[in-house]
């Protein structure tokens, strides 16, 4: 009960204790402007090109070790931080645009589209993929989640966690169809804000498989 109230006031510390005149509506469009500031970067730093209902439509809660808080956030904590339950919608921030709509989906709809991909590869449909041996080039399957940015006082420091996965199958040329163990990997990236503009401090691993 402890660690959950310390967690609860560490996190009010590290995003709500900004200046107290700030109106909601103000604090509420400040941490979208920043947090869109912040995922340009994140997005601009990914390795491959999001693919088809990669990218999950709704914030997750993923804990802030209190160590990452602690050492880049100058938080005096021994809990780790829960990111805050968000009114402000990731597509919103991920994708202001709207440009890039059909690589967001929600769980139901990204089984789905596993579902579809799948069914197309184990019955050969994937023409494109077929090598000249009669094996298929694999079938990846990526999926990422992301916390809303926690903030320190001045919006000058952040931190998000991401967490993605990848799940892997393989069809030979007569016809066996073989998965690879899932792919999973977590880590936090830290953003420092200087001269106006947010730039990656640091990048922290957490998990992989």
């Amino acid at each position: 009960m402890l660690r959950f109230c310390l967690a609860i006031l560490a996190t009010f510390t590290a995003v709500g204790a900004v200046q107290p005149a700030l109106a909601a509506d103000e604090l509420q469009q400040r941490q979208r402007r920043e947090a869109i500031g912040i995922f340009q970067i994140a997005l601009g730093d990914w390795d491959k090109k999001p693919t088809v209902c990669e990218f999950a439509t709704e914030w997750r809660r993923y804990p802030i070790p209190h160590w990452v808080a602690r050492k880049y956030l100058g938080l005096t904590i021994n809990a780790d931080i829960s990111p805050p339950h968000h009114w402000i919608k990731l597509t919103d921030v991920l994708d202001p645009a709207g440009a890039m709509g059909e690589i967001f989906c929600d769980e139901e709809a990204a089984r789905g589209k596993e579902d579809a991909l799948l069914k197309a590869y184990k019955g050969g449909d994937a023409s494109s993929m077929k090598r000249q041996d009669g094996s298929y080039e694999p079938l990846f399957v990526r999926r990422a989640e992301f916390t809303f940015p926690v903030f320190n006082a001045t919006f000058t420091r952040a931190v998000i966690f991401i967490h993605t996965g990848e799940k892997r199958w393989f069809h030979a040329a007569d016809g066996k169809i073989s998965k690879s163990p899932a792919d999973m990997a977590g880590w936090v990236e830290i953003y420092h804000k200087r001269k106006g503009k947010w730039f990656l401090r640091a990048r922290e691993g957490l998990y992989i498989t």
